[in-house]
């Protein structure tokens, strides 16, 4: 029992990366995004809050510099809504393929999506940002 709570208390201790829907949101969903990361820090998680960075000009600009600092996480959290969102969907995508934890960010349970249904969605995201693919769980 010992050894699992040491363990546990490592990968708490790793940073984790919060992701959900931004773009569309009043301000930018930042709400949101605060109140699970606090709850999730309550928890004993370090959590990586990119509503709480400052917001660049571009969606992309905002997607590349998120996505660097995903790539120093141990994880990540998603929000409610994660499916309608183009940036999320990405960083979701990106977590799979690279055998990363995704774990919803109320129940903190993993997340269970075929890889496959991904990257469809991530590659429809792509090229048609105007549809939503909140269908992905389905």
């Amino acid at each position: 029992m010992k050894h699992r709570n040491a363990q546990e208390m490592e990968i708490k201790n790793e940073l984790w990366y919060l992701s959900g829907p931004i773009t569309g949101y009043p301000n930018h969903n930042t709400e949101e995004f605060a109140t699970q990361a606090t709850f999730l820090r309550r928890r004993g998680y370090r959590i990586l809050n990119p509503c709480a960075l400052a917001h660049l000009p571009s969606w992309a600009a905002n997607l590349k510099r998120d996505i660097k600092r995903l790539m120093n996480c141990r994880g990540i959290f998603v929000l409610k809504g994660w499916q309608a969102s183009k940036g999320a969907v990405l960083e979701i995508f990106l977590a799979m393929i690279l055998n990363m934890p995704v774990l919803d960010a109320y129940t903190l349970k993993p997340v269970k999506v075929s890889t496959v249904k991904m990257f469809k969605a991530a590659f429809r995201s792509l090229i048609d940002p105007s549809k939503s693919y909140a269908k992905i769980n389905a």
